[in-house]
């Protein structure tokens, strides 16, 4: 009888050092979770304003720590999905408009009555700039491309 109650004791205690490390691994990874939350929001600063405005809020609510309720936590989440859905609605545009600025820009370089090949690099590059108007990563290539338009107009204008 005493084996067996040493035995039980074992795994008793086996099992409470084994919740103990599980719970010490939940604190550490919840902390991660938290700095890696904390860090996006900090990277994310200044996107929108009503978007830096939640994110200010989530980052006082994660301080808090487990003062938070879940319920609370996941309300705010379901505002900041909505900032985020706002901001994707608002992206098409935006770059609408960039494009018809950009299209614009070039209307006055080709204003200038460039040489007859330079002329039609403008012609091409505002056809480009309305086709390509929704594709990610399109508009810091665009904008090298004008520069490069300016400049060879400059310089025509020049000679």
């Amino acid at each position: 009888m005493a084996e067996s109650i040493e035995h039980w004791k074992q795994r008793y205690l086996s099992a409470q050092a084994e919740a103990e490390r599980e719970a010490r691994e939940h604190r550490d990874m919840s902390q991660q979770l938290v700095r890696a939350v904390v860090r996006v929001t900090l990277a994310c600063d200044g996107m929108d304003p009503a978007l830096d405005t939640e994110f200010d809020g989530l980052r006082k609510l994660l301080r808090l720590g487990k003062a938070v309720s879940a319920g609370v936590l996941s309300s705010k989440i379901d505002v900041i999905e909505d900032c985020l859905r706002n901001i994707d609605k608002k992206a098409p545009q935006t770059a609408n408009g960039v494009a018809d600025e950009l299209d614009e820009l070039a209307q006055h370089l080709h204003s200038t009555n460039p040489p007859r090949d330079l002329a039609r690099r403008i012609d091409a590059f505002r056809r480009q700039v309305k086709e390509r108007a929704q594709e990610s990563g399109a508009l810091a290539e665009q904008m090298k491309a004008y520069l490069c338009l300016q400049a060879d107009t400059i310089l025509a204008l020049r000679q």
